[in-house]
């Protein structure tokens, strides 16, 4: 026997498939549009930045060292280096937080981790200029000068302007400088600090090519600086001079050193390859009194170099 149905059971039925595919759809196309109209990959981005920065510790300590190298603090340097392990883990595109990381890490004396940590920041975005700088001297440290080389050029070749806005808009940075500046201040200040950075870099890049008698590269460089007018370029005009006479541009060379010597820069080198630039010239009375310069100049200690492991790495 037939149940008998109830034709209002087969409405209500119908009804409730009608609902949930209304239902379905409408959240179809409340996800399409969120998905249009939210980016969720940046508001992420945007949670997790706000979030660390409310826990970010005071950089004035960093501050301090960054003036003061000599007043290390190990268990300050560990804070600083705990949070930036989770600001990059949560953040991995912030070239800044990968930067500091190294640098705290580099002064708690743990190199290895210091040179990962900077070469994550040049992945990141390789157009820094104390990225590559303080990669340059950590490895010039450890004895690799092609790996110095490498990373010294790519920090010359970075473009200071693009640095000073990167800086500018970094708010780790920020306490570096004195609050309440205005933007044209703060862009002096950052390209000061920036220019004495490249002009100790020219010079460890020199040493470097010196080390390694890459004379092509020194005199392209040198050039370089002294087209960039920095202040006290009496050293720039000796490797100019160094690596023309190694062109055997020795007319050059003479000149360059003469230059270097107008500007004070009182040095037992430069005297001597001026000494045999006037031979190869054949003007043999003044190498005979520019040698003998360089004998009474060497005699007083002053000849021109650079320690590497006395050089301190840069946080911008």
């Amino acid at each position: 026997m037939k149940q008998k149905t109830n034709p209002g059971s087969f409405q209500f039925a119908e009804l409730a498939i009608w609902l949930k595919q209304r239902t379905f759809m409408l959240y179809l196309w409340v996800l399409l549009l969120s998905l249009i109209f939210v980016d969720y990959p940046r508001t992420t981005t945007h949670v997790v930045s706000a979030t660390l920065s409310r826990y970010m510790p005071s950089f004035e300590y960093l501050a301090l060292l960054n003036r003061h190298r000599d007043r290390i603090n190990a268990r300050e340097l560990r804070e600083y280096e705990k949070y930036l392990k989770k600001v990059v883990h949560f953040l991995p595109q912030r070239p800044d937080a990968h930067g500091l990381l190294g640098f705290c890490q580099y002064y708690l004396g743990k190199r290895k981790e210091a040179v990962a940590a900077y070469e994550n920041a040049v992945k990141v975005y390789r157009d820094v200029f104390n990225f590559h700088y303080n990669l340059g001297i950590i490895h010039m440290q450890d004895g690799d000068d092609a790996k110095a080389f490498e990373h010294l050029k790519a920090a010359l070749d970075t473009d200071a302007m693009d640095n000073v806005r990167f800086i500018s808009n970094s708010r780790m940075y920020f306490p570096f400088f004195k609050s309440g500046q205005s933007p044209a201040i703060l862009a002096g200040s950052i390209g000061e600090t920036l220019r004495d950075g490249y002009r100790q870099c020219y010079l460890l890049f020199f040493f470097n090519c010196e080390r390694t008698q890459n004379y092509h590269d020194m005199l392209l460089y040198a050039r370089q600086a002294l087209a960039a007018g920095f202040p006290d370029d009496g050293p720039f005009y000796y490797y100019a001079g160094l690596a023309s006479f190694y062109h055997q541009e020795y007319a050059e060379a003479v000149y360059c050193f003469g230059e270097g010597i107008k500007r004070g820069f009182e040095d037992a080198g430069l005297y001597y390859y001026l000494g045999l630039a006037f031979k190869q010239a054949g003007k043999n009375d003044y190498a005979v009194v520019a040698i003998q310069k360089s004998r009474e100049l060497s005699q007083k200690g002053k000849t021109f170099s650079i320690d590497p492991s006395a050089l301190p790495l840069q946080i911008f």
